[in-house]
């Protein structure tokens, strides 16, 4: 499915967790979103014989935003 796809196409506010993770990948810090919609998506071209990042930058326009304590 593509679920990124049909989040940009429906605009549909959603609620998520971001976290930012140290060198072993555990969660230092997150946030939670009570609800976000993308406003724009920038990629490089695909290849599949490519090293590149799929999604170099996803912004979000975003309300209720709290942060959650470990």
């Amino acid at each position: 499915p593509l679920y990124l796809h049909d989040w940009l196409k429906s605009r549909e506010l959603r609620s998520m967790e971001v976290s930012l993770c140290d060198e072993k990948g555990d969660p230092v810090l997150a946030w939670k979103i009570a609800a976000a919609v993308p406003t724009s998506l920038k990629a490089p071209p695909f290849s599949a014989a490519g090293k590149d990042p799929v999604i170099d930058t996803l912004d979000l326009q975003v309300r209720g935003v709290s942060l959650v304590t470990f």
